[in-house]
């Protein structure tokens, strides 16, 4: 996964850089991964305050950094790569993410 930007709305309640789950690499037939998804799928309706995150900016990403981010090891079970590596937005240079690996094309779609 990577970091999102390094803006104080893309923050947990623990001050950490908010994983953007837009984009996620996951190792197959691991029973962790698919209860992880299971439970983030599902965190509106089974985790009491999860329903913030329904209308609220940050939605799924901002869920699992607050619900589920400290069930892995840092580094072993989850791996973050820099927000310029894995969160580019089109060209742009937006808080200094120009997506070496992955760009988003949200905001530039009138470009493709």
């Amino acid at each position: 996964m990577s970091r999102d930007v390094n803006w104080t709305y893309a923050r947990d309640t623990l001050g950490r850089t908010v994983l953007n789950t837009g984009v996620i690499a996951l190792r197959l037939r691991s029973a962790k991964v698919t209860a992880m998804l299971r439970n983030l799928s599902e965190c509106l309706t089974l985790i009491p305050g999860c329903d913030q995150w329904r209308h609220k900016w940050g939605h799924e990403q901002t869920a699992f950094s607050e619900y589920y981010r400290d069930a892995f090891i840092p580094d072993v079970e989850l791996i973050s790569v820099p927000c310029n590596e894995g969160l580019g937005y089109s060209g742009e240079a937006i808080f200094g993410c120009t997506g070496r690996y992955i760009a988003h094309v949200t905001t530039a779609k009138q470009t493709l």
